[in-house]
């Protein structure tokens, strides 16, 4: 059961990646117009407009959700429990801190502006 509602957790905090969402959104179905279809020439491609881009220096918020909660989950099983089935999920999730930490740094364009 708890395996379970830590998937469910972990699924909303997560997610699928941006990448995915973002394309699923921005591919249409392509359909040939009635009148093209019937003369047999192909309408005029149409350029994709960009997708927007997210501001410099703004973290992505599913990331920094995980980072902070992993923190505050890690930090607790760490200093307030003392047997080693405790400590284990709380280095892992010290460890998953520091880790989405980094992600969550060099994903959202802060060291872009340093150059």
């Amino acid at each position: 059961m708890l395996e379970m509602v830590v998937g469910f957790v972990l699924r909303r905090v997560v997610g699928p990646p941006e990448g995915r969402r973002r394309a699923a959104r921005a591919t249409p179905a392509r359909r040939r117009p009635r009148a093209a279809a019937k003369t047999g020439r192909r309408p005029a491609p149409q350029a994709a407009a960009p997708a927007p881009a997210s501001p410099p220096g703004r973290p992505r918020g599913a990331l920094v959700g995980l980072m902070l909660g992993s923190l505050l989950v890690g930090a607790v099983l760490m200093f307030f429990f003392e047997h080693w089935y405790t400590r284990l999920p709380a280095v892992l999730l010290l460890f998953t801190f520091v880790a989405s930490g980094v992600f969550v740094i060099t994903g959202s364009g802060m060291l872009d502006e340093q150059e």
